[in-house]
């Protein structure tokens, strides 16, 4: 049972980041900022990123 509840809630808080991150990007912040302050990889915030401008 915890384990489901940790699943949850490191999805949740994947969820809040890359919100977070999007928002970020659109403000004009750099990839390096964004993977700072997000906690999310390099490879997550790129992807974002990518998704954004197409």
């Amino acid at each position: 049972m915890t384990d489901i509840i940790e699943a949850c809630a490191n999805n949740k808080a994947k969820e809040v980041a890359e919100k977070a991150a999007k928002k970020m990007l659109a403000d004009g912040m750099s990839l390096e900022a964004v993977v700072r302050y997000s906690d999310l990889s390099e490879e997550e915030v790129r992807a974002l990123a990518a998704k954004q401008s197409a």
